[in-house]
C-alpha cells in the first residue's frame, strides 16, 4: 500500500475520486490533523478504519457505521484507495463489458493504456502500482492526467 507523500497528494486532488468514496471498515485515511494530540509531524500516519467492534475494544482509530465515519476527528481525511479499490473503479469505466470478461478486459487496457497512450512507459517513471491504476481511472474516468501537483482536463 502506497503511503508517500505524492500518493496522498494525488489522492486529495482526486475530488471525483474523493467524492464517490463511501467509507468501509478497513479502508485507508489520512488524517493531517494531530487527531490524539501526539503525531510527530515529521512521519506520515496512515489510519485504518477499524470494524467498530475493534474501535470498542480501545484501539484508536476511525470506524464506520452505516457508510459514515463515526468519529468527528477524522470528518476531513482523505482516502488512499487500495489498488484493489482503484480497479473496482476503473471496472466502472466500461458498463458494456461482458461480466465474464471484465478483469481481463480491464487488465489489457490497462496495458495498452500503460504501453500506447499514457506516456507512462518512457522516460523514468518510479510510480507505484496505486499511483499508476491512479492515474489511468482519472485518465480513463475523468479525462485527467497527473502533471505532479494537480489534475488537468487532458
Amino acid at each position: 500500500m502506497d503511503t508517500s507523500k505524492e500518493y496522498i497528494l494525488m489522492c486529495e486532488k482526486a475530488e471525483e475520486i474523493q467524492k464517490q468514496w463511501k467509507p468501509k471498515e478497513w479502508d485507508c485515511v489520512y488524517n493531517q490533523d494531530d487527531v490524539f494530540g501526539y503525531i510527530d509531524r515529521s512521519e506520515i500516519h496512515i489510519w485504518c478504519i477499524l470494524p467498530e467492534s475493534i474501535a470498542d475494544s480501545g484501539h484508536y482509530g476511525p470506524y464506520v457505521d452505516d457508510g459514515k465515519i463515526c468519529d468527528e476527528r477524522y470528518k476531513d481525511c482523505i482516502w488512499l484507495p487500495r489498488q484493489d479499490q482503484l480497479q473496482e473503479i476503473g471496472l466502472d469505466c466500461f458498463p458494456y463489458w461482458k461480466s465474464d470478461h471484465k478483469s481481463l478486459n480491464l487488465i489489457q487496457n490497462f496495458h495498452e493504456w500503460y504501453e500506447e497512450d499514457s506516456g507512462m512507459h518512457e522516460g523514468s517513471h518510479d510510480l507505484s502500482m496505486e499511483q499508476l491504476w491512479l492515474c489511468y481511472v482519472m485518465e480513463e474516468k475523468y479525462n485527467k492526467r497527473w502533471n505532479g501537483k494537480e489534475w488537468e482536463l487532458w
